[in-house]
């Protein structure tokens, strides 16, 4: 129905999630914090297929003043973001995009670490920048197109608009590729 195959194994698999006690850490977190999406997930896909409204999509586009509008909105939501916030990140993710960035503009692929703190590095580094095994540098566990596209943008704009710029080239690429008039 949905194109999606839940398999006799995926069944076993949270089973056995659910009732292992082992002292693992992701076991614990599926645990923890997956657990009631893993049994939940497919009732509610199931029951949204047999419920769900029939939606289609508009038979032209809008017309051109409401994209160029759409499109200053966005603009305006990058700046608006930019000056409210200045360079304050508001998760996680996004300082580690930026360190990535810093690491990979000086075309290196990870940040070297002082000999003198590498044997304190396990207590001074968050675990997602270092490697357990040698600290000898500091590098994130993301994948590295998750900091060289918007190293790439900030060669050419500030980089506070790489996101709303994706989100609106995203929006055109789902008008154009959705429109039967193109």
């Amino acid at each position: 129905m949905f194109g999606l195959k839940f398999k006799q194994r995926d069944a076993h698999l949270t089973a056995l999630a659910a009732i292992n006690k082992s002292g693992n850490f992701t076991l614990y977190q599926v645990q923890s914090q997956d657990l009631p999406v893993l049994i939940f997930l497919p009732v509610t896909l199931l029951a949204a297929g047999y419920f769900s409204p029939v939606l289609s999509l508009p038979d032209r586009l809008p017309p051109r003043r409401m994209l160029l509008l759409a499109g200053a909105i966005w603009l305006l939501l990058g700046f608006g973001s930019y000056w409210i916030m200045g360079e304050f990140l508001l998760s996680r993710d996004e300082n580690i995009v930026v360190f990535d960035m810093a690491v990979f503009s000086k075309w290196r692929l990870a940040a070297p670490l002082a000999p003198q703190w590498r044997e304190h590095a396990f207590v001074l580094v968050p675990a997602l920048l270092l490697n357990s095994h040698n600290p000898m540098g500091l590098v994130s566990d993301y994948l590295p197109v998750n900091a060289l596209m918007p190293l790439a943008f900030s060669q050419m704009v500030d980089p506070a608009f790489f996101n709303p710029a994706l989100a609106m080239l995203g929006g055109v690429a789902l008008l154009v590729t959705c429109s039967p008039e193109m």
